[in-house]
């Protein structure tokens, strides 16, 4: 466990605790998933509710991408911010997770799509790139000899 736990800092320990509690609220409270589902996450309603960009970042409807998403912060996000810094890091993961959900909202807007979008997944992937320009071809170990 140590593994895991060394990689945690502050600001990675904060991102994982929100984003888990957001979903085990919506797993667990049946009467916020609509609610969550029509306010929280990116739809056609986001140039009515400027918030959806951000909170969409929080709200995960499916476990697979919940976990997956988590992994890929834990992962990635800590080797980021230990280069970088936590501003750096912070300043990665938001705009770009922002700028993805505001894309996908006036894409849903302008074509009229009917579907909600949510999670991490576009911020992890800037998280991902970042740690491809970084390192480069160089091996990384993820947990152990793995």
């Amino acid at each position: 466990m140590d593994t895991v736990t060394s990689r945690m800092t502050p600001a990675i320990k904060a991102l994982v605790i929100a984003n888990a509690a957001v979903y085990m609220m919506y797993v667990f409270v049946r009467e916020v998933r609509v609610p969550m589902l029509e306010h929280l996450a990116v739809g056609e309603s986001m140039l009515h509710e400027p918030w959806q960009p951000v909170t969409a970042m929080f709200v995960h409807f499916d476990p697979l991408s919940f976990i997956l998403n988590l992994v890929g912060l834990w992962f990635v996000g800590a080797f980021i911010e230990r280069t970088q810094g936590t501003r750096r890091f912070l300043t990665l993961f938001f705009g770009a997770g922002i700028l993805a959900n505001v894309a996908i909202g006036l894409v849903a807007s302008v074509f009229g799509a009917r579907g909600i979008y949510a999670g991490t997944s576009a911020a992890i992937l800037a998280l991902f790139v970042a740690f491809a320009r970084i390192y480069g071809r160089a091996p990384t170990q993820v947990l152990g000899s793995l």
